[in-house]
């Protein structure tokens, strides 16, 4: 993972701040798991008969290089290694502990390794502060902050090529997939201080709060709320909100 973040902030005056910032992230990332069963040559390795010339255990599909490889899926035939005499089909016993011979072992398991990539950008930048300067309620001056963000991400994911041909047993066929979209918001937030330290009334405020984002694969989203804090006394505290969430769909999820 590499991380690079840049930013500013300050005074605008004695009642306003600005931030602004630009951040750029990037992971790989490389998962390998180990002894998945190839499904043609498991069925292939164990469907063992005795070969009647030399009177060895050997696959099936070693003297007749036609007969299916899956007894439970007509017509399939080996994708993963070519049947017949001379094939590297080895015999797989299962039936007991440690009985397997290594020469089986490794026809019929394989090692998968799937990789990914993901980028980020985010640059975004805001203001806050109060208005102080102009008026102040009896609880304190109302609070506020605006502001801008644009984001960009970026990813892409390659299954092991046995998994894009669908060979192990226990995975389905999934396709390398790869995508990007970029999000730009604006927000707005303000908070409300209607009372403090007042008789049955330590603290009495109101917020909301509103984010309008277009993203540039699914559109104009809003997510906004509503809340509000009571404190008769110091010790306490009510809180309740009112709010819409949206969650936008992923990369992986739309690629």
């Amino acid at each position: 993972t590499y991380r690079g973040a840049i930013g500013a902030d300050g005074a605008i005056s004695d009642n306003a701040r600005y931030e602004l910032s630009y951040v750029y992230g990037q992971t790989t990332a490389s998962n390998t798991q180990t002894s998945n069963l190839i499904a043609d040559r498991y069925f292939a390795a164990l469907d063992a008969v005795r070969d009647p010339v030399s009177g060895q255990i050997v696959c099936r599909s070693t003297l007749d290089g036609t007969a299916d490889i899956d007894p439970n899926n007509f017509g399939q035939q080996a994708s993963t290694f070519t049947p017949g005499a001379g094939s590297i089909c080895r015999p797989l016993n299962f039936f007991g502990n440690g009985v397997a011979s290594q020469a089986a072992l490794d026809f019929v398991l394989a090692d998968n390794t799937n990789r990914s990539k993901v980028e980020q950008h985010v640059a975004s930048g805001s203001i806050s502060g109060d208005f102080g300067a102009l008026f102040s309620l009896p609880g304190g001056p109302v609070g506020f902050a605006i502001g801008a963000e644009y984001r960009k991400e970026k990813s892409q994911d390659t299954p092991d090529q046995l998994i894009q041909d669908g060979s192990f047993r226990d995975f389905a066929a999934v396709a390398p997939s790869t995508g990007q979209f970029n999000v730009k918001e604006v927000f707005a937030e303000l908070n409300v201080p209607i009372l403090a330290d007042a008789p049955f009334a330590e603290l009495l405020s109101a917020s909301a709060a509103i984010r309008i984002s277009d993203y540039s694969t699914v559109g104009t989203t809003t997510t906004w709320k509503f809340d509000g804090i009571y404190a008769p006394i110091d010790d306490i505290r009510f809180r309740g909100s009112y709010s819409q969430a949206v969650r936008a769909p992923n990369i992986g999820e739309l690629f």
